[in-house]
Formats: C-alpha cells, sequence, structure tokens
C-alpha cells in the first residue's frame, strides 16, 4: 500500500527520513496554496478540498470523498472531524473545488445546510472559498450558539 499522500508533492517539498521519503508541509505555504493541491486527492466528479487555519498556522485538512455507506463526506466535515477541537474556535475554514475532468475551478461556498451550521456549531470565525473565476471571497461569520 502507499502512503496516502499526494503523488504530485513537489521535490522540493520533501523531507529525508531514515524510514521512509515522504512529503511534509511546509510550514511557509498558504492555506489557500495547500488548499487548492489537496483537492487532487478526491475522487469525486467535483473535487472539494478544505483547510482549517489559524494564528499559528494549518492544523487540519480534508477533501470530499464518498462513505462506507454509500453517502457522501463533504471536505469541510472531513478537515473539521479531523481537526483538534480546541483550536477550531476562531479559526478560518479555505475551501477550494474543480472540476476532475479539466481541473476549471468551481464555486465553493459550504453548503448551507450542513457545513455552514457545522461551522457556526464549531465557532469558525471566516470562511473563505474560490470561485470558479480563479477569485477568493472571504466571509466572516457570527458565532452563534446553537439552540
Amino acid at each position: 500500500g502507499g502512503s496516502g499522500l499526494s503523488a504530485k508533492c513537489p521535490e522540493e517539498a520533501y523531507i529525508e527520513n531514515p524510514r521512509k521519503r515522504r512529503c511534509a508541509v511546509n510550514k511557509n505555504r498558504t492555506a489557500r496554496d495547500f488548499v487548492i493541491d489537496i483537492a487532487s486527492r478526491s475522487p469525486c466528479r467535483i473535487r472539494v478540498a478544505a483547510v482549517l487555519s489559524d494564528n499559528h498556522g494549518i492544523f487540519s485538512w480534508g477533501w470530499n470523498h464518498p462513505a462506507p455507506d454509500g453517502s457522501g463526506v463533504h471536505a469541510e466535515e472531513h478537515a473539521i472531524s479531523r481537526a483538534n477541537r480546541r483550536r477550531l474556535k476562531g479559526s478560518r475554514l479555505t475551501v477550494f473545488g474543480a472540476r476532475r475532468k479539466n481541473e476549471a475551478p468551481v464555486t465553493a461556498r459550504p453548503c448551507k445546510d450542513f457545513c455552514l451550521l457545522l461551522a457556526l456549531k464549531y465557532g469558525i470565525a471566516v470562511i473563505e472559498y474560490g470561485t470558479k473565476s480563479g477569485t477568493w471571497i472571504v466571509e466572516k461569520l457570527g458565532y452563534v450558539r446553537a439552540r
């Protein structure tokens, strides 16, 4: 089996490890750069990736993929499920999407009925997402306590 890491890891991002050669997260990369790179990990027709970051840097990431029961796992849900819960409040969620066929960007605003509610539940302060024109939209969220 493979290491589960992207096959497109740039040569300069590799670090030497006595046991194996693996791709390390470059701490100098922005969340926007990283989310664009990891979108290729999704097996779906519309590939969506999400990255969580705070003042200390990127701390979690995820991509959309099929769940074992046949339903879909959203990229935002995947990133939040992998995150350190203590770092979520006040963090930034960066989302990017592209078509698998031609890698053309798509607008990747988190869905209102699930992902946006999840972001509010965990106190994520800012959501930024890529658009099909290649620009980024930044939205500040007001933390609302669930009733």
